[in-house]
């Protein structure tokens, strides 16, 4: 039997989902909401502002989905995690088919990170869907965010 010390835990670690669908609207950055949590070992979620704070300095794993509805005629969605409200690596875009049939995509998007204790991540969408879009938000995580600390790195 091996017992790990406090520093080699992979905590804080957490994973979100959001229940109810999120509208987007046409050309504008939008903070992505996550009212569930089905776990958070620290407390370090907030689902008040969709921070997730650290509190411990290290190399993180973060990931995020999300399931967008009715996208077409070659509209552009982008996905992204932020870290204290700027861009990290973890950009993701989707370009819809030339088609006016509606397209429903699961956009997916992960990143290792460093962190300082009082960093903190959040997730965004962006399209320029004429008329907006939706998030689709159900208990079976169609929409998540979730992350953990990596030890030994």
């Amino acid at each position: 039997t091996t017992t790990l010390s406090s520093t080699m835990k992979n905590t804080a670690a957490f994973f979100v989902i959001k229940t109810g669908n999120q509208a987007v609207s046409a050309t504008t950055s939008t903070l992505v909401t996550f009212n569930s949590e089905k776990f958070d070992s620290d407390n370090k979620f907030d689902t008040s502002t969709g921070k997730f704070t650290p509190g411990v300095a290290g190399k993180y794993f973060l990931c995020a989905q999300m399931n967008i509805q009715a996208i077409h005629d070659q509209a552009t969605t982008e996905f992204d995690i932020k870290q204290n409200g700027s861009y990290l690596n973890s950009r993701f875009k989707h370009i819809a088919l030339n088609s006016s049939t509606d397209r429903e995509p699961s956009i997916f998007t992960s990143c290792i990170v460093d962190s300082d204790a009082d960093d903190f991540f959040q997730v965004f969408t962006h399209t320029d869907m004429s008329s907006g879009t939706t998030i689709t938000g159900d208990a079976n995580g169609f929409t998540f965010f979730g992350g953990y600390k990596l030890i030994g790195a």
